[in-house]
């Protein structure tokens, strides 16, 4: 599932802006559930909070590192959701304190692992999909653009 962020009119991502609309690399597929939010966390949408409720797992990529991601994996955890970040899965942008990377790392090397989230590689995380779909009950899979 996607999540668009609303920053509301006037601030260039808001519905209608250029910016608001999901990359075509990550175009999502027919069927493929779409939620817009205006807080950080995802759970700022009623329709995605009561889409997950049967859930207990929840995988979580995208756009900002240190805005929207850390909010949800921390909204999500506090909810009791045991939360994947996939190594390499989040990004976000240099700021006035510290560069994207280093705050890349201050959140997936220190912040969440052990506390929040279980932090895993690409390749293990695919391996947790391909259960999902075989056998067990995943969970959902959070993408933010």
């Amino acid at each position: 599932m996607y999540f668009q962020h609303d920053d509301g009119p006037g601030t260039g991502f808001s519905i209608g802006d250029e910016d608001f609309e999901i990359a075509e690399q990550v175009i999502p597929r027919e069927g493929e559930k779409i939620f817009i939010k205006n807080i950080n966390s995802c759970f700022g949408n009623k329709d995605f909070t009561d889409y997950v409720k049967d859930d207990n797992t929840l995988m979580i990529v995208g756009l900002q590192t240190n805005f929207c991601i850390d909010a949800t994996v921390k909204s999500d955890f506090e909810r009791g959701y045991k939360v994947i970040v996939p190594q390499g899965a989040n990004s976000t942008f240099d700021n006035d304190y510290m560069t994207g990377e280093e705050t890349y790392k201050y959140y997936n090397d220190m912040m969440w692992p052990k506390r929040f989230a279980t932090c895993v590689s690409v390749d293990e995380a695919i391996k947790l999909m391909e259960c999902s779909i075989d056998v067990c009950r995943f969970g959902k899979f959070l993408f933010y653009d």
